[in-house]
């Protein structure tokens, strides 16, 4: 029962962020950036030149938004995207020992922790500003930002299996 109960807060908690992040946040970054995209949602990565082009168009407000209220709200939403990565593994294959054990904390670990890396260096550019952006930061930050999405498609693919071998399970054995 009170797997349950944790399962349901951190997927609200995470849907909720997730919300309040591109529902909320991110229109205004697009708007503030000329209808550019904030880099670190490009799955296929960006260049120096992206990076640039984009600090180039945001204005003051939206580097002042992606600091202020970005950067938190998409922390709090990778850690609760983590765990509750970590809680529907578990929940659809179970406790079981080995392998399935240590994926289900690994692959989700991995995933914060690019992702967070991945935050600090894309937080460390809009700190810097377009004039001091350093390649080595970029490159850095975008390897980050594909690791985190191979990652997710990873888990993803995952959470399906396990969604087809429950469906299986229940409905035809």
């Amino acid at each position: 029962m009170a797997f349950r109960i944790l399962f349901w807060i951190v997927s609200v908690v995470m849907v909720g962020l997730y919300l309040i992040l591109m529902l909320g946040i991110e229109p205004a970054l697009a708007k503030y950036a000329g209808g550019l995209s904030l880099f670190d949602l490009r799955p296929l990565g960006y260049s120096a030149l992206d990076v640039k082009a984009y600090f180039l168009a945001l204005t003051s407000t939206g580097r002042q938004l992606y600091l202020d209220y970005w950067y938190p709200v998409d922390t709090g939403f990778l850690i609760s995207l983590s765990a509750f990565f970590v809680l529907a593994i578990k929940a659809l294959f179970g406790a079981r020992a080995g392998a399935m054990r240590i994926v289900s904390v690994v692959l989700p670990l991995a995933y914060g922790v690019s992702d967070a890396v991945e935050n600090l260096l894309v937080s460390a550019l809009f700190q810097a500003g377009p004039e001091n952006v350093q390649p080595g930061v970029i490159w850095l930050a975008n390897v980050m930002t594909r690791s985190k999405f191979v990652i997710f498609a990873t888990l993803i693919l995952l959470l399906a299996v396990g969604v087809v071998r429950l469906l299986r399970r229940r409905f035809f054995t």
